[in-house]
Parts: structure tokens; sequence; C-alpha cells
């Protein structure tokens, strides 16, 4: 077979070489193998390769390995080159032209014991004679198209947004920024699409052509896809920019009565322009049938559904009030049902198209079907006459056995094969033999026209009649000489075109791919397959059908048939309904229609329209948004949706259901999804296995030897074709590797079909030795799946027959399609209940939760309707019961303790004691009248406070602020002063400082006017003073007394020994003489101190200075530990007044410890370094709370010796220096004595 390309092109250099490199990756796999070049080994090898370089590289990929004489050993993929006449040694590569369409790249990788692999990597492209319309009529898949529609909604949004948000900056949000926004959005939208349309910035392609898709809108802003897009994405910015500017307080009243207007206009203007979308596009746009969704038409419905959305967030926003809220966010949750208004829109006017189409262009054409055949065959014959150097093509072609590769050539330049015209070319040569032939869908070629070539004379048009095998095929032909210069006679070609109802090419079921042509395939684009013909005559007798079983003739049609208008009727064929137009042309009653859309393709198709189109502008809304918010913003509304998830119970317990339902959901309709396949696969099995069963035994009955010879002859092409009639499917027979016979010869003379048979096919068959070879589901995609079957061997080789899907398989593909569409919508329609059940059991449960919540809140608030009412008996309702029980006792509880705090506040309120609640930091928390009353001068003492700022003007500031700074020895400790005011005041102050045990650090501040109290207590201190101080001078004065009356007595009787009496009772006299003057100093002291000679001392010099006279006179039993801080705040103080004190606090600690210990004095400071610390403690007896409590009680001592002042004084020095004397002690434990100094200031 001749080759069907004819120039070797050039610029593919790149890919050449890439392929080259594969090919002898290839050949290094090849020669690893262990069964050889010819084995299962190799096929498998070369079946993976070519469908792993068919996906990578798009195109349609052959592999083939050639022995050195030109045989095929073994192939993958869809091999396409006829047995090379000499296989080259050496690497070739080749870049063709293919006359069919398209270009091939040919590499061969040559083996080093001969033979070579050739590896074909073929691309089909449009026609050059097709007209626009038809090259655009099945839309782009998305590639380059897709790539360059991202990149005009990229530009434009991008630009937009980013005028946006300069207008934004500069304007704000009023009026004229509205104004210039939305004329910039609308030059933005002008400019770019003339870009698009001049080709200056990308080649839109289809994109831009008014023949896919163009409204009859004003200012042609709905003329192309892309048009379509950026008119529908201006109109949303521009419907953004209004809503945005109706919260300025500008825009308001009348504004937003013209907002409802323009939004109200502009819903009526595109429910217009969305109701002829599908009139006045070329593409599917409904999407019912599945196929790939091309851009242009995702560019046509996504500027349909913004067109809409714009004018309804309009009216929406002004009706309702939305601005208030998130409208955008609203207004998206409305492009689900506007998707679904715009498919009801799309399949009401696409049903309103394919009638249209019908009755005003299918009905002409079977009309004058006759005529238009006729002007077919004229039109080729007139342009082959007056071909210029035809003879010469002629010659060169008998002369190289080229005659099919010209009379495809021929006939591919020719109106037949436009218009794709069932329709052949023979070649003879000037003796009347037939030296080559092309057809499509015709009879095999006359054998040859010998006789008859001397007196042929260019003949008109002639209708003849082919028979065979019971079947009948009429055609016109028409044959002539062609002459050489010389006026001699070259050859004679013949032109011979189908004269029946069956080659119109727009209502032509035939499904074989032709690349040079795309008439009809708008016809079975809307129609969503080919259409429906069936011819009668009066009687209602088939004289041909499109169907091997047409739907009948309801009784009383011929009658009923207007032969002008026709009629539509509905009905039933096989189950399915029919939607059919019966119209009479002559004797011949024609019934031509389409199959109509089931509920269940139409539900599926609003689920699939539906879904796309809210994805598709979802992901728009997306990048839009990114563009405009930078990914703080992002990630803030992230937050928020993911806190508005969380916050309701509800929510996620609808989510929670959902899940856990639609998981198993989904997963049973894809597992669903593989029987589903198989059932297909297995019913198209069955139809192939019918059909292939019946050409087996045909074509069997024709090889059955006659006279005993062992190599009948084989089927011819002829035979082939009239079976394929009958079995209304095409058939092929291979001997070994070689084509020997088929009904469709004219395709593989194009190169459209491999001369090989299928690898896997042939492997099973004829490796393998199989009867059957059924397709797999592995195949390749763009190999036509078929079903081979063995037809045993002869003389001539291993015969197989195969029979290619085409008819059966669309079928047997529309009723697994259904079942798959039921599954789909099964699958949709239980995921719909189980949204509704997750969001009504969420919402039931959250409801009684949000009831309790609220019943919770009022109870908290003190509500006294927070009972809330019982349903069920579930656990919920126990729940509710225990609620109510539990509120009710905390309703009384609160009421009881309402009463408590009020006595409690009352008697705080007026409590005679003053009272501060102070927090760990010393501010005021609460305090009570009498506090602010008895801190005079602390007029700014309120709660929130610092304490110290609110003793700023009181006359116990120094007192209360050392006591307050003074450090917590143990929790819950309780420091105790009784304060004198300052200069001008005579009031006596006790300050009571209590750590309350928390873990706050809370403390309570107890402040009691003692005035009175220390006035009696100090008369009752004198009076018991007195009574001390007379019992102590009675006691020395009896001794006195005796002693003078002993002397009288003595005098009286003249003693002798006078003198000495005398001397012992005077000295009796003057030893208690010299107590009374001890008693008397010691009260003088405590009395009155004598008067304060303060300096600025060091603590730690002062006690080194006091501790010094015992460091030697202790003894080993008693062990003095001294600690004093480094750079301690100097103090003012009278050292020995400060000294005495500190020495009796030492001589009380050694008493108390008479069987030895340990005594430790520490100095220290406060965090703030305002207080002075020094600590005498010691191990001893300690003492007891009663002996605690009167320790500083002047004449109370726990001794028999000694006045018991001298605590009392102690004290009285420190207070006398601004400061404290603290005691704690338990017995046992021993007593630690603390005195609290003020530091002397910088300026001291």
């Amino acid at each position: 077979m001749a080759a069907p390309w004819t120039v070797v092109t050039a610029g593919r250099e790149a890919d050449l070489e890439v392929l080259a490199v594969q090919g002898r990756r290839i050949t290094r796999d090849l020669r690893a193998l262990e069964t050889g070049l010819a084995g299962s080994q190799a096929f498998d090898l070369l079946a993976v390769q070519a469908q792993n370089l068919a996906r990578s590289r798009g195109e349609i990929i052959g592999l083939t390995v050639w022995d050195a004489a030109g045989w095929p050993l073994s192939w993958g993929g869809q091999p396409y080159a006829a047995p090379p006449q000499e296989v080259p040694a050496e690497p070739v590569s080749r870049s063709l032209s293919l006359d069919a369409g398209g270009t091939v790249l040919r590499i061969w990788t040559p083996f080093a014991n001969g033979g070579a692999l050739l590896l074909e990597s073929r691309s089909l492209t449009a026609p050059a004679m097709g007209s626009v319309q038809d090259s655009f009529a099945s839309g782009s898949p998305p590639g380059r198209a897709g790539a360059t529609l991202f990149i005009q909604l990229a530009a434009l949004l991008g630009l937009a947004l980013l005028l946006i948000r300069l207008a934004r900056r500069r304007w704000g949000p009023g009026p004229f920024s509205l104004l210039v926004l939305s004329a910039g959005v609308w030059v933005l939208r002008t400019w770019l699409a003339n870009l698009m349309y001049s080709g200056a910035l990308l080649d839109a392609g289809a994109l831009s052509s008014p023949a896919v898709y163009a409204s009859q809108a004003p200012f042609g802003l709905f003329r192309s896809p892309l048009a379509t897009l950026l008119t529908g994405l201006a109109l949303a910015l521009q419907a953004v920019l209004i809503v945005r500017a109706s919260r300025h307080p500008q825009v308001a009243g009348a504004w937003r009565w013209l907002i409802s207007l323009a939004g109200g206009a502009g819903v009526m203007g595109a429910l217009l322009i969305c109701a002829r979308a599908g009139l006045d596009s070329r593409l599917d746009l409904a999407g019912l049938a599945r196929e790939s969704p091309s851009v242009e038409r995702l560019a046509v419905l996504m500027g349909l559904v913004l067109t809409l959305w714009a004018p309804a967030l309009l009216l929406l926003t002004s009706l309702f009030r939305w601005q208030r809220g998130r409208p955008l966010l609203r207004a998206a949750l409305a492009l689900p049902l506007l998707s679904a208004l715009l498919f009801t829109f799309l399949a009401r006017t696409t049903e309103e198209a394919r009638q249209e189409l019908v009755m005003e262009n299918l009905r002409p054409l079977l009309v004058h079907q006759d005529a238009d055949r006729q002007q077919a065959l004229t039109e080729t014959r007139d342009l082959l006459q007056s071909r210029e150097g035809i003879a010469r093509e002629l010659a060169t072609a008998l002369a190289d056995g080229t005659g099919d590769a010209l009379a495809f050539h021929l006939w591919r330049t020719s109106e037949l094969a436009r218009q794709g015209y069932h329709s052949s070319l023979e070649i003879y040569d000037g003796a009347g033999s037939l030296a080559g032939s092309f057809s499509l869908a015709m009879p095999p070629p006359i054998p040859g026209l010998a006789g008859e070539v001397a007196i042929l004379e260019p003949m008109p048009l002639e209708h003849l009649v082919f028979s065979t095998l019971s079947q009948e095929q009429a055609v016109m032909s028409s044959r002539w000489p062609v002459n050489d210069t010389e006026n001699h006679i070259t050859g004679v070609l013949a032109l011979y075109i189908a004269n029946d109802e069956g080659n119109i090419p727009a209502l032509s079921t035939t499904a074989e791919p032709l690349p040079w042509t795309t008439v009809g395939a708008d016809t079975r684009r809307l129609l969503r397959g080919p259409p429906l013909l069936t011819a009668r005559d009066t009687e209602g007798t088939v004289l041909w059908s499109s169907q091997a079983e047409p739907a009948p003739l309801q009784a009383g049609m011929q009658s009923r048939i207007d032969i002008q208008k026709g009629i539509w009727q509905d009905s039933f064929n096989h189950g399915h309904r029919v939607r059919l137009f019966y119209f009479a042309q002559g004797d011949i009653i024609y019934a031509l229609g389409y199959p109509l859309d089931s509920w269940v393709r139409l539900l599926a198709g609003l689920l699939r329209f539906v879904l796309m189109q809210t994805i598709c502008l979802l992901l728009l809304a997306a990048v839009a948004y990114l563009l405009l918010h930078p990914l703080a913003g992002l990630r803030r509304e992230a937050v928020l949706l993911v806190n508005w998830f969380r916050s309701s119970w509800g929510r996620k317990l609808a989510a929670a259901v959902l899940l856990a339902s639609l998981a198993p959901l989904l997963s049973l309709a894809l597992l669903l999804r593989a029987p589903l396949e198989r059932q297909r696969r297995e019913g198209l099995h069955a139809l192939g296995l019918q059909s292939l069963e019946v050409a087996r035994r045909v074509v069997k009955d024709s090889m059955v030897a006659i006279g005993g010879d062992p190599s009948p002859p084989m089927p011819s092409d002829e035979t082939l074709y009239w079976l394929s009639r009958v079995i209304r499917q095409e058939i092929d027979l291979f001997v070994d590797q070689q084509l020997v016979a088929t009904s469709r010869r004219g395709l593989f003379t194009a190169g459209i079909v491999s001369p090989l048979p299928d690898a896997e096919a042939y492997r099973r068959i004829v490796l393998e030795g199989k009867q059957i070879s059924l397709p797999s589901p592995s195949s390749l995609p763009a190999v036509p799946p078929a079903v081979s079957a063995a037809l045993g061997r002869s003389g001539h080789g291993a015969a197989m027959l195969r029979l290619p899907f085409s008819r059966q398989e669309e079928a047997v593909a529309q009723s697994g399609e259904e079942v798959r569409e039921r599954a789909d919508l099964a699958t949709a329609a239980v995921a719909l209940l189980l949204l509704a059940a997750a969001i009504l059991v969420g919402r039931t449960t959250a409801g009684r939760l949000q009831r309790l919540t609220h019943a919770t809140a009022r109870l908290a608030a003190g509500g006294e309707d927070f009972l809330v009412p019982l349903s069920g008996q579930d656990e919920l309702s126990r729940l509710t019961r225990s609620f109510n029980d539990m509120a009710t006792t905390l309703s009384r509880q609160r009421a009881d303790l309402h009463r408590r705090t009020e006595t409690l506040e009352n008697l705080v309120r007026h409590a005679p004691i003053g009272i501060v609640h102070l927090d760990a930091q010393d501010d005021i928390l609460m305090l009570n009248p009498a506090a602010k009353r008895i801190m005079a001068g602390g007029e700014h003492a309120e709660a929130g406070r610092k304490i110290l700022q609110a003793l700023q003007r009181s006359p116990y500031k120094r007192g209360l602020s050392a006591l307050i700074a003074s450090p917590r020895t143990h929790p819950a400790s309780t420091l105790t002063r009784d304060l004198e005011p300052d200069a001008g005041h005579d009031t006596r102050l006790r300050a009571i400082l209590v750590d309350l045990p928390d873990e706050r650090g809370d403390r309570l501040l107890l402040l009691e006017d003692i005035t009175e109290s220390v006035r009696s207590s100090r008369l009752e201190a004198w009076a018991d003073m007195a009574r001390r101080i007379a019992h102590e001078i009675k006691n020395p004065l009896t001794p006195i007394k005796l002693a003078a009356e002993h002397l009288r007595r003595v005098h009286q009787r003249q003693d002798p020994d006078f003198s000495s009496t005398v001397e012992r009772t005077v000295a009796t006299i003057l030893t208690q003489v010299e107590g009374l003057r001890e008693i008397a100093s010691s009260f003088s002291h405590y009395a009155r101190l004598p008067e304060k000679k303060t300096q600025l001392l060091s603590p730690g010099e002062l006690l080194a200075e006091t501790l010094a006279p015992y460091g030697s006179s202790l003894g080993p039993r008693v062990r003095l530990e001294v600690d004093i801080a480094p750079s301690l705040p100097l103090v003012r103080v009278d050292p020995a007044l400060i000294k005495r004190a500190i020495v009796n606090l030492i001589e009380n600690a050694l008493q108390a410890m008479p069987a030895g210990g340990e005594l430790r004095v520490r100095a220290s400071t406060d965090e703030a370094r305002e207080t002075i610390l020094m600590e005498i403690r010691d191990t001893g007896m300690g003492m007891d709370e009663k002996t605690l409590a009167r320790v500083f009680e002047p004449y109370f001592s726990t001794r028999d010796s000694g006045t018991g002042l001298g605590m009392a004084i102690a004290r009285r020095t420190v207070q006398e220096h601004g400061g404290s004397l603290e005691v704690t002690s338990a017995p046992g434990k021993g007593t630690s004595f603390i005195i609290s100094l003020p530091a002397a200031g910088e300026n001291s």
C-alpha cells in the first residue's frame, strides 16, 4: 500500500531528537527480552511504551519492529506505516506532512543484527478547507486556550483590583470614587478585549470567534465567548463597587431606589440574554452529554452566570439591606440558584434549537438530497477535469504503482471529501485495468474497463445500482478519460457517490473519524448523537432507516401529516423517548428526529452544571479575594470561619454526621463505578460477539476448500463490504500480520486506520492460540476498541477477523451512561438527604442545648424565668430535668445568699471599724464609710486606687505605709499596730493587717479609733501602776519603819550598843531608800524617755557595736549567728536608745534559753528598700498566746526579778523612731522580735 504522506517538513528537530532518545531506549529494552522481538513480551513492552508516550505527548503513537525484509515482528499502539521497501540500516528521523491532515514524526532505530524499530508520533489537525465555524464547532480542549483564558482573567482582575485599591486610598468609598472606578473597570474591559481580538497580547483563537457564540445584545458586549466572560466579570465588579458604595452616608434614599431599579432592569435584561443563549451558541452549553468541557463553553457559562449574578446582587442588596452584613458572602450563596436558573433556560432554548435544526436545516437536506449529491459530484468532476498537470500526475502514479495514493490525494482535494459524502474515485490505466482507488463507505471498485477505454468519452452523470447478498446500493457515477498533451489517453478517472438517504453528511451515522471534514459535527453535537431518520412509503413500509428497529408509525399518522408544515410526535423506541418530525416528500414519508433527554439525564446534567459553575466562580472569587486582601486578612477570615464553626455544637454535630455518612456513601459510589463499567463492557462484548459470530460464519463458509484445494481463496473487499451492510458493522480480515480484505479499504488507504491488526488481539489469538480477543479496559484511549476472532489456519497462514466497535459502542455507552447517571443521582440524592438529616439533627439538638444555654444565662443574670420545658425521655431530657432541679436549688440558695449578703453589707457599711480590702498589688478593692472617716485626709480613698495614693494626706501615712510594707512572715499572718497621728491631731489609731488565706494574696486592713480606749486604758494603766508603785514602795517602807522603831527603842533603853545599832539600822534604811530611788528612776524613764539625739547610722555598724560585748561572754552553750545584708540604707536614730532597746531584747532572749541554744540576729530591707528590718530570734522556751498578748504591757513579767518595763520601754523607743516592734512566738519553738525602722531618704 502506498504511503499517504507527500511532503517532508522541517522545524521539529527538538521533537525528533527527544523521540530518537526514546527509540534508542526502547530498542535496548527489546534486545534484553528472552522471547525475542516477535514474542509476547515484545508486544507487552511496546504496548506499555506506546501508552506512556501517548499520555505524555498527547499524540497518537505507533511502535513497530520490522525485520530486515520489511516484515512486522511486533508492534504496539497505532502504527500506520506501510511495509517499507527497504529497512534502513542507520538511524533516520523525518517530519512528514500527511495528506489526510496533520503531521507524523518517524524515527527509525536499527538493530545490530538487522531490522529496525519504527516510532511514529502523529498529530491530526483541522482541515484547511473547513470553514471557521466548522473548525470551532466542538470547542477547544483545556490547553493553550485555557492558559489564554486564565491570563485574561488574571489581567482584568489584577488591573481592576489595583485600580480599586488606588481609588480607595485617594478618594475613599464615596460617589466620586464609584464613578471613577466604574469608568476604569469598563475601560479595562474594552481595552483587554480589543487586545485579544487584535492578537496583540495573545491569540485568543475560538474564544474570540462569533461563530462559537454571539448574542444580539447591544454594543457587542456578548459577541463572543471572550466578550461574554469579560462583560460578566466587569458587571460583577461593577455590582460589587455599587454595593460597597451604598454603605457611604451620601449614597442613601433615592440612590438606593435607583440601585433597586437598576438591579431589576439588569435582571430582566440578563434573563433575556440567557433565554436566547442556547439559540445563539453552537456549543452544548447545557452540557447534558458527558464530554470534556471546552474552554469556550466555560467562558460563555461563567460570563452568563456573572451577568445574572451582578444585577441580582444589586436587587437583593437594595431590597433586603444586605449591606449591613456580609452582602458578597450572602450573595455567593445565590450562585447555585442562578446556575440552576441558567441551566433551565439553556435546556429550554437547546430544545428549541434542536427543533429549529430539524425543521430549518435537516429537512431541506432531505428534500434536496438528490440535487445536493449531484451538485457535489459535478463540482468534483469539473475540478478534476480542470486540474493542471493531472495527466502528468496520473502517468507518474501508473509508472510508480502509487495509484491508490494518487486516488486518495485527488479525492481529498474534492468537494466530496470536504462534505464527507460516501463516495469513491477510481483510476484506470490506458488498457482499462484498475490502477488505484479510494472509497469511503462505497462498494469495491469495478475490476476493469477492458474494451471501453478506446471508445470512452466524457459521460454525463449515470445512475447505477450495485447489488449482492440481497443488498442493493444505488449510486451516481461519472467517468472520463485523461489525455496527455498529445491527446493520448493516459488513463481514466471514475467518480461514484452513494445515492440514498444514508448519504447525507449532516445526517450520516458513520462513526469513522474523518479529520478532513466536520460537516455534521454540529448536528451530532446538538442532537447528542446522529439524527434518527426513517423513510417509509405511503403504506408505512420502511424503505430506509438509520436504526435497526425504527420507532413504529402510529396509526392514522399518514392522514394527519401536513405536507407543508409537518407534525411533531413523541414516541418510544426500545424504552427510550424520541421526538420525531414527520413530513411527506412525494410518495415518501420521512421521520426525522432525535432522542429526548430522560429526567435522569436532565437531573444529572443539572447537578453537573451547578457544581461546575459554582466551583469555577468560587475559585474566581477566591482569586479576586487573594488579589484584593493580603495574606493576613485571609488568615483572619479563615480564623473567623473556624471560630464560627467551632462556636456551635450543632454545626459540629451536623458536620460529624455528614462526614460519617458521606464517607461510606462516596466510597460505595466509587466502588459501584467498576461494576457498572464492567457491565457496560460485557454488554458491548455481547453485541460485538453477536455480530462477530455472524461474520465469522459467513467468512468461514467463503473460505471452504473447493475440490480439495488446500488453499481456498480469501474473501474479497467486496464480500466484506456487502456483509458489513447486512450486520451493520465494519469488518477487517488479517492473515498473520497482513490485511487481506476489509469493508473500509479507503480508511486504510488514507492512513486513518492502522494496516496492522490490534497488537493485543494478535498476541492473544496468533501467539497464545485463543479463539476470541475482547478489548481490555487498559487499552489506549485513542485506539478504537474492537473484538477479534480466529478463523483457523490455512495455506495462507493464521486468519483473524476483526470487528471494530462503533455504533454498538455508542448504543451501549448511552445505556451505561444512563446507569451511571442514575447512580450519580442516587448518590447526590442520598447525600442531600444526609445533609438535610445532619442539619435537622444538629439544629434540633443544638436548639435544645441553646434553650439550656439561654436558661443558664438567665439564671446567671439573676432572672426568674429559667426553667426549661421538658420534651421526651432521652439524655437531653434528663439533662434538662437535672438542670431545672439544680436551677431551683440555686435560686433558693441565691435568695438565702442575697439575704446574708445584704446583712453582711449592712454590717460592713455601718460598722464603726474601718475595713479596707486590698489585693496583692495593694489596690483598694473595697472600703466602708468608717474607713474613709477614720483615715482623716484620705478623701482620695476609693476602690481601684492604690492604698498609698489614698494615704497621701492622711495623718497616719507613715505608720500605715510601714505596716503595709511589712513583710509576710507566714501565710494568714496578722500584724497589729497602734499609730500616733502627726502633729495637730490627737486621734489614736489601731491598724490590723490580716493576710487572707487565698491564692490571690489579698489582705484586709482593719482600722479602729482607739483614742478613748487608749485614754481609758491609760487611766487604768496609771491606776494599776499606782497600785504597783504603792506596792513596790510599801515593801521598802516596812523595813525602814521597823528599823526606825528599833532605833527609837534602843535609844529609849539607852542601850550601850546603840552606836552599832544605829549603824545597822541606818544601813538598812539607806538600802531601802536606794530601792525606792531605783523604783522612782524606772517609772520616770518609762513615763518620759530622754530627748532623742538622732544621727545617720549604718544598721550593720549599729548592730555590730551592740553585739560586741556578747562576743566572748555568752559561753559555749549559746551560739550567736549574725546575718547582716550588705549595702543597707542608713537610718536616722538615737544610738543610745536603740542600743538599749536591742540589749533589752537580747537579754530577754538569753534568759529564755537557760539550757543554751541559738541566738540569731539578722538585718535586711524590704523590696522597696524603704524599711530596715532587724530580727532577734531565739530557740528558747517560747510563749503561749496569753503571755504573747501581754508581753508589751508595763510591769508585766514572767520572772520574779525585774520591774516588767523592759519590753514596754523597748517598744516605745522603736515607735518614737517611727518604727514598730513585732513579736511572734510559740511554746517550745522560740521567740522572734522584729524591729522595723524607716530608712533615711537621700536628702536626709
